[in-house]
């Protein structure tokens, strides 16, 4: 009976029931692994804007490092450097002048310290004493007592003391260093006087004077640029005279020490590196991001992740144009024959006037058509090219007389851009413009800044409102937030769907059971008539 009522006779099993309504639950679930891929591809697009936002962030911090608006203004970092820091340390604010000066130290400043005799027996003390301008007053008081009271007592500023005991012997230390900080004293009830911090030399059986001091208290005495000074300390000590440095005095010396107060070229050769090492990666990643690569040598097309989105590829134009940003310099003014040069000026000519002007400050123009004269305003503004020297002249009318101006940008200090639109520089160019023109450095890099963080703003701004980079972040999530809502909803409905698939088949194999089952019994009994 068995072997009639096995699979075959039912028809189908159930695993396959189960793995039938399986496939046709995955048939369906393409929208949803769609929906999937662009949620990926969203969230593959955000880590891009993150990554975008921390560099031009990072970048305009650079910026604002390089513009004299910006409160960490490198151009502003001064430097003090000693010939021998074992003997004099110094620091530099930003009000500091570039100078140098010689410094000898003959004395270091010291604090008072005094000490009592050694105590044999035990003490019980009554009465007050002044110690700095501070009574204090004390009961039966043992050396300890006497070592607690002046320890809790509240000085002036600059007139602490510090009160220890070594083998029952009190010491006393001024805090502070200095001949105006010396110790001062009176004794009405001889406390001092007995324990032996004071001693009688005028023989009226009271203390007037010090008995055991171990260190008077002095002054630091040094010379700066051969002139005697003197200071109460040793540590940011100020010169008189010279402001925004402090020296530290460490040791005596007759020898000159040579302080060389300057910028702090090493900062602001590290500040420029890092604006051309930050412009090098964000220039890199929006090139590769918003372009299409061609391996030729298998042909295969990569096509950047933000190619087609015109906003980055104007950033990447815009910051690759801000580079040749330039600042006009002041060369000279001319204030005799104005109205007679303005005319010559309007008229195109480089008249024998504007040469003599230009070479009684120091610069030849070259000779014949290799100058040449354009009218930017009439009557007030000019440019004068020369193509011999490569160089371009802008002469404006202000306040009644001719400035003459010459444009200096990042190439003039040795900070050119390749043919990949990066920057590199050259170290020895760049070296000798800080040493030697630091004034046009810190003019053009005012200038330049002013071009970046102009279009560095929009996607910079603490305003989210308004930042272009934190809106596209945004709109973003809103639309995986949206996404998800539509795969939480179409897996609802596949799961309604499967349950009923589940229901549907179950009936239906329920009924082949049972239909199998009767043509069985059916055969049975047909088997045993024949029979």
């Amino acid at each position: 009976m068995s072997s009639i009522l096995g699979q075959s006779s039912i028809g189908i099993s159930m695993s396959q029931i189960n793995s039938l309504i399986s496939q046709t639950i995955n048939s369906q679930r393409q929208p949803i692994n769609t929906l999937k891929t662009q949620k990926d591809q969203l969230t593959i697009k955000a880590a891009m804007y993150s990554d975008i936002k921390s560099m031009l962030s990072t970048l305009n911090t650079i910026i604002n490092d390089l513009e004299s608006s910006g409160s960490n203004y490198v151009f502003n970092k001064m430097t003090a450097t000693s010939s021998n820091s074992s003997i004099i340390t110094a620091s530099a604010e930003s009000s500091a002048a570039k100078s140098t000066y010689t410094i000898t130290v003959s004395e270091l400043a010291t604090a008072h310290r005094i000490r009592s005799d050694q105590q044999s027996g035990t003490l019980s003390l009554t009465g007050t004493f002044t110690l700095n301008d501070k009574t204090i007053t004390v009961t039966n008081a043992t050396l300890e007592d006497i070592r607690d009271a002046i320890n809790n007592t509240q000085f002036a500023e600059g007139k602490k003391l510090s009160v220890s005991i070594v083998s029952n012997t009190l010491f006393i230390n001024a805090t502070s260093t200095g001949a105006s900080n010396q110790i001062t004293f009176s004794d009405p009830d001889d406390i001092l006087y007995n324990i032996g911090i004071l001693k009688d030399t005028d023989s009226d059986g009271h203390g007037d004077e010090f008995k055991n001091e171990l260190q008077t208290a002095k002054d630091s005495l040094f010379t700066v640029n051969g002139i005697a000074m003197n200071s109460e300390k040793n540590n940011d000590v100020t010169i008189s005279g010279v402001n925004g440095v402090t020296i530290n005095l460490l040791g005596k010396t007759e020898e000159e020490i040579t302080l060389t107060v300057q910028p702090d070229y090493t900062a602001i050769r590290a500040k420029i590196n890092a604006f051309i090492n930050n412009f090098n990666e964000v220039i890199n990643y929006l090139k590769a991001k918003t372009t299409t690569t061609v391996d030729q040598k298998n042909n295969v097309y990569t096509r950047g992740a933000l190619v087609g989105d015109t906003i980055f590829n104007a950033l990447r134009t815009d910051l690759i144009l801000a580079t040749r940003t330039s600042a006009n310099k002041l060369l000279f003014s001319i204030e005799s024959g104005v109205n007679e040069l303005k005319e010559e000026l309007d008229s195109g000519t480089v008249s024998e006037n504007l040469r003599n002007a230009f070479a009684s400050s120091g610069i030849t123009l070259s000779s014949g058509s290799d100058v040449t004269v354009s009218v930017v305003a009439s009557g007030s503004e000019w440019k004068v090219s020369d193509r011999g020297t490569k160089r371009i002249f802008t002469i404006k009318e202000e306040d009644s007389k001719l400035n003459i101006y010459e444009a200096k940008s990042l190439s003039d200090i040795g900070i050119t851009l390749n043919s990949d639109m990066t920057l590199s520089s050259n170290a020895e160019t760049l070296n000798s413009a800080l040493d030697l023109q630091l004034a046009d450095v810190k003019n053009i890099f005012e200038s330049v800044s002013a071009k970046y963080e102009s279009i560095l703003e929009p996607f910079t701004t603490s305003n989210q409102s308004k930042n272009a980079l934190e809106l596209y972040i945004k709109s973003i999530n809103s639309k995986k937030e949206n996404i998800d809502s539509r795969i939480s909803r179409l897996e609802e409905s596949l799961s309604k769907k499967e349950e009923l698939l589940k229901k549907q088949y179950y009936l239906l194999y329920q009924q082949n059971i049972q239909f199998s089952t009767q043509q069985y019994f059916s055969l049975y009994s047909l088997f045993n008539t024949i029979k």
